[in-house]
Order: C-alpha cells, then structure tokens, then sequence
C-alpha cells in the first residue's frame, strides 16, 4: 500500500527518526512510502526549510522516495531547484478565525492562485484543510470554487491527495468523501494516499480505511513518482 505523506526529523514539527519510519511502513505493509518534509514560504520568505542536499542524500540513502511538501501562501515568487521525485503543494495560511463562510472561500481562492503560479507541483494537499478545524463541510458552502480546482487539476493531470491523519477524528479524510466523489464523477482519477504522519508509529495509519470507502469508485488510480516520472496503480489491484 501507499504513504506519500510522511514528515521525519528534517521537519520543524516531527522528531521522527528515518530508520523508525521504515520499520512502521513495513509493519503497516506500506510499499509505496514516500518521506515529504515541510518547506514553507511565508510573505515570499522562506520561513520553515531544510538543507536539501543532505535531505535527498538521507532519503536516497535509504532507497526512499523523496518529496517535499512545499507550502506557500501565493504571495512573492517560488524558485525550488526539483531534486525530488515529487512536490506536494500545500497551502497552510488562514489569517482570520475559521468561519465557513468566509474562512473557506478565501481559503480556496488561495490555492487556485498556488496552483496556478506554481505549475511543477504534482501533487495538491489536504484540498478543504480548514475543515479539521470546524468539521464543516465545503461543499455547503463552495461548490463552485471546489469544481474549478478540481477542473484544473483534471485539465493539467494533477493529482489529488486523500490525506488520512482526519479520519480518525471525524471519519472524512481531507478533502470529505462527497468532494472525493465529485473528483472522480467529473473524470478525475488520480490519488496519492497519505497519513500526514509526524510520528512513525503514525506511518500508514487510516490509509486501509479510506481504500475501503474509494474502492466504490471504480476508476481511481494510486500516483506513484519516480524522478518526477508518473506511474498509476489501480486502486482495484492493490
């Protein structure tokens, strides 16, 4: 099975060791396991980062695939040299108390601008992320601006992240099953399974749970990069 959102110690917010790491994703049968540390930019500063160098030669090392999990909040410009297989844009920044009604929107707009100023990404994160703060669903609110991105996506063959670390709270991985569904009835086929985990004995945990909801659909495609290479798996094989 897959995880291709796994942080380690070369992230501000994770201790966890390589080696712990793989022992966990072998335990939890993870075959496709991918190591994406936080690179966030902030006002066009790079605020939270990693010497990339020795980043990619730890993780090759260990005959582990290399991403990064590049977020930014739209605003300057972004230069990142691509030595990684595959970059997972994501966008953390809400400036206001999470109300649905606002929060949401704006939130989105924000991640069609990234999408659309950053077109090397291969990946987009945890789509309605403001949602493990409130357990409100985007769609009551921003069906429009959910369907344009997902268009985009689409239309540039971009994949979809099902991020699993919110499921054990409220039962939905980020972006919800119903958001999910309006991906794959609008043609969209391609995921990367991810637990978002911080702590190794993290690794894997709820992906088994969403593979038993997405196995309804019956065209989705699990995303597996090499050197920025795209391979799909069908979901119904694994």
């Amino acid at each position: 099975m897959q995880d291709y959102h796994v942080h380690s110690e070369f992230s501000y917010d994770s201790n966890s060791k390589i080696q712990d790491i793989l022992e966990y994703s072998m335990k939890r049968k993870i075959k496709y396991l991918a190591i994406t540390d936080h690179m966030e930019y902030r006002d066009g500063n790079l605020e939270k980062g990693f010497d990339v160098k020795e980043y990619v030669d730890t993780l090759r090392k260990y005959g582990i695939t290399v991403g990064v999990e590049l977020g930014w909040d739209g605003v300057g410009k972004i230069e990142l040299k691509n030595d990684f297989d595959f970059i997972t844009l994501a966008v953390h920044r809400m400036d206001e108390p999470c109300v649905p009604e606002r929060c949401y929107s704006n939130y989105l707009k924000r991640i069609l601008k990234v999408i659309k100023d950053f077109p090397h990404f291969h990946i987009l994160a945890h789509l309605d992320f403001p949602r493990r703060y409130t357990n409100e669903p985007f769609l009551k609110y921003c069906e429009k601006e959910i369907e344009e991105i997902l268009r985009f996506l689409i239309k540039h063959e971009k994949v979809l992240e099902v991020n699993c670390d919110p499921i054990k709270k409220q039962g939905e991985p980020n972006p919800s099953f119903d958001i999910l569904k309006m991906y794959f009835d609008m043609g969209g086929r391609l995921i990367a399974l991810g637990s978002d985990a911080h702590h190794a004995e993290k690794v894997g945990e709820s992906i088994w749970e969403a593979i038993d909801r997405l196995r309804y659909f019956e065209t989705v495609e699990l995303s597996i990069f090499n050197e920025g290479t795209l391979h799909t798996l069908s979901l119904r094989k694994v």
